[in-house]
């Protein structure tokens, strides 16, 4: 009877202690990259499962007006903050993957806002080129996978709705949906 006992309270308390490793990081904090962009984040647990991010970035573009023009570039500013909901914990444990730094898929809502004070690049006042405020939300799927000890890559995709507007001469404020993806290469510290 003690042997059955003993058997049965290790094997639930195994189980009981497995179940509370299936949680976000309480903490992490990052940096991100991408072709046009530069993200520093802080990702702070919430719940085992959800964790709220918060992001400062400096996003970019690249275009050209004409054949005569060398390439035109321009970078802005944005904060972010993004509630995430990491749904495949436990089937990733069960699998013998890792969870460790929130490698795992999510869901989330992306709320941001852009100011137009901070813009650099070669941007002239010829090329009739404004950066209005921006502020947008975006739903999210995505998910984070391992490189190696430090690297991590991140990549999804986005559906959402951008407003922007501006009080400068010749600008119609405009409301719009986007579709957008992204892969961003990540050194977490």
């Amino acid at each position: 009877m003690k042997q059955t006992f003993l058997l049965a309270w290790l094997t639930l308390s195994s189980g009981l202690l497995q179940a509370q490793d299936l949680s976000v990081e309480s903490s992490m904090f990052g940096v991100q990259s991408n072709f046009l962009g530069n993200y520093a984040y802080y990702e702070v647990k919430l719940s085992p499962s959800t964790s709220l991010r918060s992001e400062l970035a400096l996003t970019g573009g690249v275009w050209t007006f004409s054949r005569l023009r060398p390439l035109t570039y321009m970078v802005t500013s944005a904060v972010n903050l993004e509630p995430r909901w990491y749904y495949n914990l436990q089937k990733r444990t069960a699998k013998g993957k890792s969870i460790a730094n929130n490698y795992a898929n999510y869901f989330s809502l992306q709320m941001g806002f852009q100011p137009d004070f901070m813009v650099l690049g070669n941007v002239t006042s010829e090329d009739s080129v404004i950066v209005p405020y921006a502020t947008y939300v975006f739903p999210t799927w995505g998910m984070r996978r391992r490189v190696s000890t430090h690297f991590n890559v991140e990549f999804g995709a986005r559906l959402g709705y951008i407003y922007a507007f501006s009080d400068k001469k010749d600008f119609i404020n405009i409301g719009r949906m986007s579709l957008r993806g992204f892969i961003r290469l990540e050194y977490l510290f």
